[in-house]
């Protein structure tokens, strides 16, 4: 493997993790509300689209982490 394989691998481990985080704190902080705090914090919370953010890294990671083994 090269160095730019290597490179790619570890930031694939990298954004797994960070999209790992990101959706943990995200389920935490939504399991706490209840009713109507539920939903004005899915519409207007900024840290309500965590889980876009969670979902991009996560797809991000698994192309970083497979290009280098699969291609």
């Amino acid at each position: 493997m090269n160095d730019l394989n290597l490179l790619k691998l570890a930031m694939g481990v990298c954004l797994l993790g960070i999209a790992w985080l990101a959706f943990s704190i995200w389920c935490d902080r939504l399991r706490g509300l209840k009713g109507e705090d539920r939903a004005n914090f899915l519409m207007y919370n900024v840290a309500g689209g965590a889980w876009l953010f969670a979902v991009f890294a996560l797809c991000g990671g698994f192309y970083f982490l497979l290009d280098p083994i699969l291609g």
